[in-house]
């Protein structure tokens, strides 16, 4: 039907950040246009450090109350939204995923890499000094999501 927005059967979707981003981020661009679909937007939190794919996975299965959820996120936790379909897919109405995480080994994925340098530099010269050149919105976004982590 032109000009009618569908309205989906499910009436919430839980979307996860990337491993550079936060929850915060996910609402800023993704609370919108859920609403005005008729969907509430679940974000949780990402937990910093080594277990970060499992709190994500956890934060899935929590979400889950009985009836099919739409999963997804961003960058990795678009991966690991997937992922999560693929081992629950009585459980997933859909997936809404933006710029997946490579799939297959690390080496040479450039998402990879670029994770690597950025964690070097915030090594070498600290948050503010990392993020030297990084103006406007990206810049408020990494200060505050890297920060978290």
């Amino acid at each position: 039907m032109i000009g009618q927005i569908l309205r989906p059967a499910v009436d919430s979707a839980v979307l996860l950040p990337g491993t550079g981003s936060d929850e915060v981020f996910v609402r800023s661009v993704f609370e919108g246009p859920l609403t005005e679909a008729g969907m509430r937007l679940v974000a949780p939190a990402p937990v910093p450090g080594p277990d970060v794919v499992e709190h994500h996975f956890a934060s899935l299965d929590a979400a889950w109350t009985g009836e099919p959820i739409v999963v997804g996120g961003v960058s990795l936790g678009a991966h690991v939204a997937a992922a999560w379909a693929m081992r629950n897919p009585s459980r997933c109405a859909g997936l809404l995923l933006a710029l997946p995480a490579w799939n297959g080994p690390a080496v040479g994925a450039p998402a990879a890499w670029s994770a690597a340098a950025s964690a070097a530099a915030v090594s070498e010269k600290g948050l503010h000094g990392a993020l030297d050149g990084v103006a406007g919105w990206l810049r408020a976004e990494l200060l505050r999501a890297w920060g978290g982590h």
